[in-house]
């Protein structure tokens, strides 16, 4: 059962995901942008980050970013690293979640929620939708602080839990799913609930993150990649989940679901769709550039998926 499988996650998680933080980080910095064509639409996440937030970050340079000159803080390949693969990522996932609901999805399942702020930018197009937020318990103690604070009170049409079992989560109904950072999830567990999510209700889809397995394995024979020095050794997140190169239709297909569109944050169609500004400049250097930094270590795929026919 997929709450089972989120049971598995939730208890795999440390306390207070930094690498959540870190994430939320990425968003505020890129909404500072000066070009809507690029800007990240996340305008609540510079407010979600607090100064307790910032700090627990241990001075990673994308938490210095947020309150820095926009220019000035994408001078730092770290800094451009993290955002590109998050701003990508940001923007693709919102544009179907849009349409997911436009054309009639009636619950909104978020795993890995960390400080997502998508069920507060979206509670219009959510009116009369269920929202359910999956995470471990510290770091959903910390978000709803956070929400509280911000926003005033808990939004009533958004369940925060820490299994699907208890946050009332209905099968029968079309669902969109949202994975972010399953990177750091095992496989297992990643197996076991993308299986349980094969069997939602025709209509359903589910939108996450992915990694090349040959860029798990760079990154752990590498001490100065970014995973290396800052999510697995200072944060205790490393990165567990990738799928086989060049196979990720046959993977997700012998687990129920159909690939319906996949892209690279760092490929040319990703510079293109999410990257350009109307000058034609692009946000941060160009991936592997001379200089560029760590672009390549952070080649995250961003992934559409439904559930098979049946």
């Amino acid at each position: 059962m997929l709450y089972l499988a989120m049971l598995c996650l939730a208890a795999l998680l440390p306390a207070q995901s930094r690498v959540a933080l870190q994430a939320a980080a990425a968003r505020a910095h890129t909404s500072h942008d000066p070009d809507p064509t690029v800007r990240n639409p996340d305008w609540l996440a510079d407010r979600f980050l607090g100064p307790d937030e910032i700090a627990m970050l241990d001075n990673h340079p994308i938490a210095r970013a947020v309150n820095q000159d926009y220019r000035i803080a994408n001078l730092d390949p770290d800094v451009v690293a993290v955002s590109r693969s998050v701003l990508v990522r940001t923007r693709f996932i919102d544009q179907r979640l849009e349409r997911a609901l436009r054309d009639g999805a009636a619950q909104l399942v978020i795993f890995n929620a960390g400080l997502d702020s998508r069920a507060y930018r979206f509670r219009a197009l959510l009116q009369g939708k269920r929202v359910i937020e999956i995470d471990d318990a510290v770091t959903q103690a910390l978000k709803k602080r956070r929400v509280v604070e911000v926003l005033g009170a808990l939004p009533p049409h958004v369940t925060y839990a820490q299994a699907l079992s208890s946050a009332g989560y209905r099968p029968g109904e079309r669902t969109f799913f949202i994975w972010e950072n399953s990177v750091h999830t095992p496989e297992s567990t990643v197996r076991e609930t993308l299986r349980t999510i094969s069997q939602a209700a025709p209509g359903s889809a589910l939108v996450m993150d992915f990694v090349w397995k040959s860029l798990l394995d760079k990154t752990a024979r590498d001490p100065a990649a970014p995973q290396s020095r800052w999510d697995a050794k200072i944060y205790g997140e490393p990165w567990q989940f990738a799928v086989p190169d060049g196979r990720s239709e046959a993977f997700f297909r012998s687990l129920g679901l159909e690939l319906r569109e996949t892209l690279e944050t760092n490929s040319t169609e990703a510079e293109k769709r999410y990257l350009t500004r109307r000058d034609g400049s692009h946000f941060g250097p160009l991936p592997n550039a001379p200089g560029s930094g760590f672009e390549d270590f952070l080649g995250v795929v961003c992934a559409e998926l439904t559930p098979q026919s049946k």
